[in-house]
């Protein structure tokens, strides 16, 4: 038996549910938000949450667009960020060194991407 198919029989049908309800919750948010698109070469889109201070950013990379979470990010931040002329610029020597990220899984279809 592998570790993965163990680990979630270990699990109860409640811990179960709560991990499923917390992954269809997060990739909902993602589906569903509004995201503001910007003219960049570098920067796909932008989206945030201002109650969780939670920034969204799609980027170009290699033909195909990954989306980051940033987290704990002011809004004076996210002001100055949409407000700079070069938002690759802003995104480079800023947010990606001062705010904590994880990649999210992006939607793309029907196909899951990590």
């Amino acid at each position: 038996m592998n570790w993965y198919k163990k680990a979630t029989l270990e699990l109860s049908r409640e811990e179960r549910d709560k991990i499923n309800d917390d992954f269809i919750k997060e990739l909902s948010e993602e589906y569903l938000k509004v995201w503001t698109p910007i003219d960049s070469s570098f920067i796909h889109g932008v989206s945030y949450n201002e109650s969780t201070k939670i920034l969204r950013v799609k980027i170009r990379s290699q033909g195909t667009i990954k989306t980051y979470k940033f987290i704990n990010v002011p809004k004076n931040i996210y002001d100055n960020f949409m407000a700079a002329p070069s938002k690759g610029n802003f995104f480079n020597n800023i947010i990606k060194r001062r705010f904590d990220n994880t990649r999210v899984a992006d939607y793309n279809g029907s196909v899951l991407r990590y």
